[in-house]
């Protein structure tokens, strides 16, 4: 186990399921981890976890299905360091029906994609402070099929499933293109498909149930603990064999997954890239860079 002691972690959906589990697993490495949700209740028992595990921890909290939160997050988080070596994004948003944020994105894909994009590019340099530094993306990795970037951000008649299809797709292109236009940079970013992982999520929300108790079903034999996923993250957040490996996909036992060439293409990464900087740069940044009740 490589140690973590001195290093800086940002787990994003961090106090429920494959979240918690990877930051307690960076902290138990030494690592200062700074977890980030929704929820104030668990966001506070996961920061005492963090401390009783490594003597230090926090929680900030964020609704990042608005990226006017998620601008006030990167301020949260600079304000507390300039330098991080590890950032990790594991918080999912999978909707029954479509809803639109009060920003008129569609929640999941905001949650899924958006976010992400928009905090990386504005936690970059923090990054680079710390080269080399990785970032980990928790989504479909190695999603089959064309992706069409022309419907980045899906419109009204995109129903949620085929938005949470479109933003698991586009964090594998993502990460792709990612790796092209920061390359010697020191800051590599890969993507881990988690298989069916049991977090709970079947047993919180009543309209998944039903799907997810057919998916237990079938998947049963394949089912992974939050805390065999949260290994396979932290390998790739940490592993000292993967240096230089970058726009890279995972799948669930941490294999090299190949990258489909409709994920590689650029005409289709860079008009991802260039629709996503138009959405994120649409959305006003907030009033302060910081906002007190986000903080615990």
């Amino acid at each position: 186990m490589k140690d973590l002691s001195g290093s800086r972690a940002l787990v994003v959906g961090g106090t429920k399921g494959i979240g918690r589990a990877t930051a307690l697993a960076l902290a138990a490495r030494g690592a200062a981890v700074t977890v980030v949700g929704r929820d104030p209740v668990a966001g506070a028992a996961t920061a005492s976890a963090l401390r009783a595990a490594a003597g230090t921890g926090e929680f900030l909290a964020a609704d990042l299905s608005l990226l006017s939160e998620v601008r006030c997050l990167a301020g949260a988080v600079r304000e507390r360091t300039d330098r991080l070596d590890v950032v990790v994004h594991s918080a999912d948003a999978l909707m029954t029906r479509r809803v639109e944020t009060a920003e008129g994105l569609e929640t999941g894909f905001a949650v899924n994609f958006l976010s992400r994009f928009l905090l990386n590019q504005l936690l970059a340099d923090l990054l680079r402070a710390a080269a080399p530094a990785r970032i980990v993306h928790v989504a479909a990795a190695g999603a089959k099929g064309r992706f069409d970037a022309t419907r980045v951000p899906p419109g009204p008649g995109t129903s949620a499933f085929r938005a949470h299809l479109l933003g698991q797709h586009a964090n594998d292109v993502y990460a792709v293109e990612f790796a092209a236009r920061h390359a010697g940079q020191g800051i590599s970013v890969s993507v881990l498909n988690p298989g069916f992982v049991d977090t709970g999520i079947r047993r919180t929300d009543p309209r998944l149930r039903p799907l997810m108790r057919l998916m237990e079903r079938a998947l049963r034999s394949r089912m992974r603990t939050p805390e065999q996923t949260a290994a396979v993250v932290v390998r790739l957040a940490t592993d000292p064999d993967l240096d230089g490996v970058t726009g890279a996909l995972f799948g669930p036992d941490g294999t090299r997954l190949p990258v489909p060439p409709t994920t590689a293409a650029p005409a289709a990464r860079a008009e991802l890239w260039a629709r996503s900087e138009r959405v994120v740069g649409a959305v006003p940044a907030p009033t302060v860079a910081t906002r007190e009740d986000h903080r615990i």
